[in-house]
């Protein structure tokens, strides 16, 4: 078996994993158990706005670690429609605070998954063409063990950032009406116990690679089976949960392009050696003997910022080969520089331009505040950065074992 051979079968079950991100993604939405779940995060509020709030932080959080965080906010806008109306009617303006609780919840929790983020398949790509130590033992599991953390205070630090920012303390007694919502039906049941099993599998599939050495020789030939089992559930048995139709009718046309783009930027900036020059640069800037924070702070910084103008995907594909030569010129390690810049590149909070939810919530809720929209994304554009570089610095050479 020759060298990319060997590479592909080894890469085999990352890509089965998030093959199998994207055909649960296309089950919630062929399902309606994306809408089904963030109705009951919002009955589970009773109407006080303190709660709804959380809710809806919360859900779409939750729901944009296992899919596309559009499809979070499409579940998300007609409840929050519905529930800005009544505001109004009551003389309360809320809109701001609806809109910005579901594009803080759904851009952050994006980051907590393996799969939650497009950013991080091309990270993967980016980190074996670099040979960088320590990406073979990124898994579904080990990424859960410090990006679950770093989402919860962000979800937190939002939370806090709304209520102090974006409603008016009259509010704060205000009840909503929200709507009972429908039990799930047989299909959103069957759905959710799938959903169930391929988080059970690949978290245990993290599990078994770090406490039993043996099971690594056996992994392709799990995951392989564990996915072509988990397929037939879903797509045999009757009522069929997915058919062949709704696995290609939504195909990532744009995100096959990215990875494509990836390819290309990365020998580009080999060829031409950019990525030395830009580690120069950097080196020259912050200075060799200055200290490594300060390196995790200004990636931080710039990814952040340059994603509400351009788009992530485009910021994070840029910035991977950059990054890594500026690592090893500063006598860093690559590995949580480049996972900072994967992270950083989903924390787009200031303009409804930076990401696709940002466009569709703003546009969707007329009456959102434009500048109280920059004023508190750029108060928690700052405090992801300083989180991330204060957590990612740490947490990262320890789950994966680098110095």
């Amino acid at each position: 078996m020759d060298a990319a051979s060997t590479y592909l079968l080894s890469r085999l079950p990352l890509l089965l994993l998030f093959g199998g991100g994207y055909v649960l993604y296309r089950l919630m939405d062929a399902t309606g158990l994306a809408e089904a779940l963030a109705a009951k995060a919002l009955e589970a509020g009773r109407g006080r706005i303190v709660s709804v709030l959380a809710a809806v932080v919360a859900s779409a959080g939750f729901l944009s670690l296992l899919v596309s965080n559009t499809i979070t906010v499409l579940a998300l806008l007609p409840t929050l429609k519905e529930l800005d109306e009544q505001a109004k009617r009551a003389g309360v303006p809320l809109t701001t605070a609806l809109t910005l609780s579901v594009v803080y919840g759904a851009n952050i929790g994006g980051m907590g998954s393996l799969i939650g983020s497009p950013a991080n398949m091309l990270l993967l790509g980016a980190l074996d063409y670099f040979h960088v130590p320590g990406a073979e033992r990124i898994t579904f599991g080990s990424w859960l063990l410090w990006a679950l953390p770093l989402v919860l205070v962000l979800l937190a630090i939002a939370l806090a950032l709304v209520l102090a920012g974006a409603v008016p303390r009259r509010a704060l007694s205000l009840r909503l009406g929200v709507r009972r919502a429908p039990a799930l039906n047989v299909r959103q049941r069957r759905a959710s116990a799938a959903i169930a099993v391929f988080l059970a599998f690949w978290t245990l599939d993290a599990a078994a690679r770090s406490i039993w050495p043996g099971y690594t020789a056996h992994a392709v030939l799990a995951s392989c089976l564990f996915t072509a089992a988990w397929l037939v559930g879903a797509m045999l048995p009757r009522p069929r949960l997915l058919t062949i139709r709704d696995l290609f009718s939504g195909v990532p046309r744009r995100g096959l392009l990215f990875a494509a783009l990836l390819g290309v930027v990365l020998v580009a900036v080999r060829i031409f050696r950019l990525d030395d020059l830009a580690a120069s640069a950097v080196a020259d800037l912050i200075g060799k003997d200055a200290p490594v924070w300060l390196l995790y702070l200004g990636t931080a910084l710039s990814v952040i910022l340059l994603t509400e103008i351009f788009s992530n995907t485009i910021v994070a594909t840029a910035f991977f080969g950059v990054i890594h030569a500026a690592a090893l010129a500063h006598g860093a390690a690559p590995l949580p520089l480049m996972i900072l810049v994967s992270t950083a590149s989903t924390c787009a909070f200031m303009t409804p331009a930076a990401t696709p939810v940002n466009a569709l919530a703003f546009g969707e809720m007329r009456g959102t505040s434009l500048w109280r929209m920059l004023a508190l994304g750029l108060i928690l554009n700052l405090a992801a950065a300083l989180l991330m570089t204060a957590w990612i610095n740490r947490a990262i050479p320890f789950v994966y074992g680098i110095s």
